[in-house]
């Protein structure tokens, strides 16, 4: 994790280093931009992310954000030019109902999530 004067200097919050196979020596890496805005997302994030290094063939700059990107269509076409992975409140949704599962047990409270069920 990146604290804020680091931030400045290149652009995200975190990074993610992902070994898929190590055979081959496979490494992916996310450089992340993280915002907790609501609403419609604003672009701020995404010129922030822009400073973190791409070039590296199995390197890929995210943009994760509790706001929406559905009416920005501005963004969404920079995001394509530029090779950024959007995320947005609904993926997010998506991804925790997905793997909700995953999710280990003492993170769930924290995150607001409890599974309900209902015996007949």
């Amino acid at each position: 994790m990146n604290n804020q004067k680091q931030e400045k200097y290149d652009g995200k919050d975190l990074t993610l280093n992902i070994d898929l196979d190590e055979d081959f020596d496979i490494n992916i890496q996310l450089n992340v931009q993280v915002k907790q805005h609501e609403g419609l997302a604003g672009d701020s994030g995404f010129w922030q992310i822009l400073k973190s290094d791409d070039s590296e063939k199995y390197t890929k700059n995210v943009l994760v954000t509790l706001a929406t990107f559905k009416e920005n269509e501005e963004l969404k076409k920079l995001a394509k030019e530029y090779d950024v992975a959007l995320i947005g409140v609904q993926r997010i949704a998506e991804m925790i109902y997905e793997h909700f599962d995953n999710i280990d047990d003492k993170w769930k409270p924290k995150l607001g999530l409890y599974k309900t069920f209902s015996l007949k």
